[in-house]
């Protein structure tokens, strides 16, 4: 089972050896300037939970993620560029698609062209792949607790009152 935390680190991981240079981002929220290009930006957009109805309970869910590749040069290889790093992002995910046994599953399902500020001062460009990660989170314990299966619950009425 996995937690955000942890794929969040991993997915860091997995991309700083890609060709833009160790700058790979999570949430990134300040500007971009070009001196910072080209770059990849990971940002969980959404997770959705059902509920597996155990005891205690477990929960498969569905993040997605956004992988933004940004580049910054004005120029007819920009394509070549975005799709190369897109490429090579999508295998880095295949390579390992279990996450080194934290997820079930990662599936690219969707790419998309973005052009950004395209009449403005600074040009650049960027690629977006969605990708979706399936996994399964339970609840968090210390190890030092009893054990799950040795718990139990007691509802006691006190006839007195």
């Amino acid at each position: 089972m996995g937690n955000r935390i942890d794929i969040r680190k991993n997915l860091l991981t997995k991309l700083k050896n890609l060709d833009v240079g160790g700058r790979v981002y999570m949430s990134r929220m300040r500007p971009m300037y070009l001196t910072e290009l080209p770059c990849i930006c990971l940002y969980f957009t959404s997770e959705t939970a059902d509920n597996k109805n155990t005891s205690p309970r477990i929960y498969t869910k569905l993040l997605s993620v956004n992988v933004d590749i940004f580049y910054g040069a004005d120029s007819p290889e920009v394509d070549d560029f975005l799709d190369a790093v897109a490429f090579s992002v999508e295998n880095e995910f295949l390579a390992d698609r279990f996450l080194n046994g934290l997820v079930d599953d990662i599936s690219l399902i969707e790419t998309q062209a973005m052009s950004i500020d395209p009449e403005g001062e600074n040009r650049f460009s960027a690629l977006r792949q969605v990708y979706v990660i399936k996994y399964e989170s339970g609840p968090m314990h210390n190890t030092n607790d009893i054990e799950e299966f040795l718990k139990y619950n007691a509802d006691w009425k006190n006839e007195n009152n």
